[in-house]
């Protein structure tokens, strides 16, 4: 792997190597093994953008994220996880599901979880900032160490891009990479969405409908608070409740999700021959100078200024 850090690639035969790399790089968690003596894995890891990838491989074991772990972390994030090989009986909240070869699963990295891995493993996992995922993802804990399948085809073709980037991420430039990031993204928000999990709270529902609502109409240049709740049939008021339950703002749901599919348009070489503007135009803004200095605030780099980097170094 390439594209950021390489790391711990080659195979290690003692649990506390391995355990420390994937500790430090990628998730804090807590291991049990059989026979110490017994044990072989790998760990290789990069950054892509704002998020990692890595290929986690051992012996059976279990495996631990504890509360004490999670209260070390400073940013909040979620894993998109790929059995590539093994199995493994997944638990998060009152989820409890056997994940096997192929399966796509999500895990909160805020909650306790473990995996008891009875067999030789191999997974491919996506780590995601959750303020980048929850821009895809209508995320609830009801959808934690499920098998995505359950949802649907969609999941499969997240499961082969997230493959497919493992075993090409080296031969492809950083911006590519992070396109296929998210396709990864777009593909398992489809997938998590089909699974229709249950609502916590009447207003929950409505967060989940209406958010996925906004995917729908984001290139709409009309698309503000009060056309959302007209569209989703309810007053401004039962609207702004709804987001304010989850500690959000519609119109600020409505930005950074427009913010982030502009910026992999910029990076994409499909939309080369299209103008900044075009694509800020197409995403439903209407203002360029609006969307620039957003753009800036939020990802640290003027819109042009991304695109001429990108292609300096294709």
């Amino acid at each position: 792997m390439r594209n950021g850090r390489d790391s711990c690639a080659k195979p290690v035969d003692r649990v506390s190597q391995w355990r420390e790399s994937i500790c430090r790089q990628l998730i804090g968690v807590e291991v049990e093994t059989g026979r110490a003596e017994e044990f072989a894995g790998r760990f290789a890891n990069c950054t892509i953008g704002r998020s990692n990838l890595a290929e986690v491989t051992a012996t059976p074991m279990a495996v631990f994220r504890t509360n004490d772990l999670i209260a070390r972390d400073t940013e909040p994030f979620h894993l998109i996880n790929l059995v590539a090989q093994g199995r493994a009986r997944a638990i998060q909240g009152r989820n409890e599901h056997v994940v096997g070869i192929g399966d796509l699963f999500i895990q909160s990295a805020a909650q306790p979880y473990s995996l008891d891995l009875d067999l030789p493993f191999r997974i491919v996992t996506l780590r995601v900032p959750t303020a980048l995922l929850s821009q895809y993802v209508f995320l609830t804990d009801a959808i934690y160490s499920v098998p995505l399948a359950l949802g649907g085809k969609t999941a499969s073709i997240a499961a082969s891009v997230l493959h497919s980037l493992k075993d090409n991420v080296r031969e492809i430039s950083r911006e590519d990479a992070e396109l296929a990031v998210g396709a990864v993204l777009r593909m398992t928000a489809a997938a998590a969405a089909s699974l229709a999990p249950p609502s916590r709270t009447p207003s929950h529902a409505s967060f989940g409908r209406i958010s996925r609502l906004i995917d729908q109409n984001l290139q709409r240049p009309d698309l503000t608070p009060a056309l959302v709740a007209k569209l989703a049939g309810v007053s401004s008021r039962q609207l702004n409740r709804a987001f304010e339950n989850e500690g959000e703002k519609v119109s600020r749901v409505i930005l950074r999700r427009r913010l982030e599919r502009c910026r992999l348009d910029l990076l994409s070489r499909v939309c080369a021959g299209r103008t900044v503007g075009d694509i800020a135009f197409f995403w439903g803004f209407n203002n360029l100078s609006h969307f620039s200095e957003s753009f800036r605030a939020t990802y640290g780099i003027a819109p042009s200024a991304l695109r001429r980097v990108r292609f300096q170094e294709s």
